[in-house]
């Protein structure tokens, strides 16, 4: 079975942001090509065993390297696993760095464990030979010191959950001087307006209540006390609380028949409008050109799409063709240990120039 393989240039890091390279062997390269794995991604995780926190990046395979951030001290985990998906890199980032409140949508690290999950479902076909992973020893004196003004900046931001360098957080710095002080006099507005139509409503509901009792109606407390929730009615009751007489009047009473269950095009004078024009362009050149139209643009659309889909199918099997030769610079055989070596020949693309400038000029915030 093939294998892939990280590397680093030490267990033991100097620096909180490291390059991370990886390699395999030709056995899963040919695998790779077999199983036609076109816009194969890496898939990288740094995880802390200690807090369960993790970090995704997501990589084509050919570029050989990545820039990962470590956010806690002491021994950390970097996993790794090939995937690919036939809808392209853009179904995998969605599957993968989706996040809902902080948390990512899917589960790659099982924490009983801390070990990777098989990643083999709809994205990748060769299992436990496509995952690797290799543990690093991560010094607390490396991360970034918190400024004197990190309280202010993310006082509106969970900073237990976000991920943050010294980069973000200039842009969090950027945002928070000159809104932050406008947030909080928005706060204070709304709580003091809040309280006002508290007390004025609960004013209003308790004499609404007593002239209708003085009057002999009878009257729901309930919903004078209870006039704010999400329950909110008034106090004249005529039968089961909160379901009123009045209210079912003004839902009847509400618009229109037409424009209330019917779709405006239905109107009766809209019909007419258009029973109008259609007679008026009936056995006219005007009716032919309008149907020559629509022809010649459903055989253009037809032409355009059988062409895409032939050009589609081409192209898929040309790039199937050159899996094995665009992986070639990744055997391990051909390379030197250490992850500064490990280019594709030099030719580093642009996101790992600007990764690895970030790496100098932006030190990751220890978490908690």
């Amino acid at each position: 079975m093939g294998r892939l393989t990280l590397l680093v240039q030490s267990e033991t890091t100097h620096d909180p942001t490291i390059a991370v390279s990886w390699c395999m062997d030709r056995e899963l390269v040919k695998q790779l090509a077999d199983l036609k794995a076109v816009d194969a991604q890496i898939l990288l995780v740094t995880y802390d065993p200690k807090t369960h926190f993790e970090h995704r990046y997501l990589r084509p395979l050919s570029e050989g390297m990545e820039h990962v951030q470590f956010h806690n001290s002491g021994k950390q985990k970097i996993f790794a696993a090939i995937v690919w998906d036939e809808k392209g890199p853009k179904k995998l980032r969605q599957t993968y760095l989706t996040r809902n409140n902080y948390k990512y949508s899917t589960d790659v690290v099982d924490h009983s464990t801390n070990e990777l999950y098989e990643v083999n479902s709809e994205t990748t076909l060769c299992d436990l030979e496509c995952q690797t992973e290799i543990a690093v020893n991560v010094e607390k004196a490396l991360f970034a010191k918190k400024p004197f003004d990190w309280g202010w900046v993310m006082m509106f931001r969970k900073d237990d959950k976000v991920i943050i360098d010294q980069c973000q957080y200039r842009k969090y710095r950027l945002i928070a001087y000159p809104l932050n002080p406008l947030a909080i006099l928005g706060c204070v507005i709304v709580a003091i307006i809040a309280a006002a139509v508290y007390v004025v409503g609960t004013l209003a509901a308790g004499i609404t209540a007593t002239v209708l009792f003085l009057f002999g109606m009878k009257v729901c407390w309930r919903a004078v006390y209870g006039w704010s929730s999400n329950e909110f009615d008034w106090p004249y009751k005529t039968g089961k609380y909160n379901t009123l007489e009045w209210k079912d009047i003004w839902n009847e009473a509400d618009g229109t028949y037409f424009t209330k269950d019917v779709s405006w095009i239905f109107r009766p004078g809209i019909l007419v409008v258009l029973a109008y024009l259609v007679m008026l362009v009936a056995n006219t050149p005007v009716l032919q050109l309008i149907l020559a139209s629509l022809v010649g643009l459903i055989v253009a659309g037809l032409i355009v799409y059988g062409t895409n889909k032939v050009a589609k199918k081409t192209a898929y099997s040309a790039r199937v063709s050159r899996i094995e030769t665009n992986l070639q610079p990744l055997l391990c055989e051909n390379l030197i240990s250490g992850a500064d070596d490990i280019s594709t020949k030099g030719n580093r693309s642009a996101h790992l120039m600007f990764t690895g400038v970030k790496a100098k000029v932006c030190r990751p915030f220890a978490r908690g």
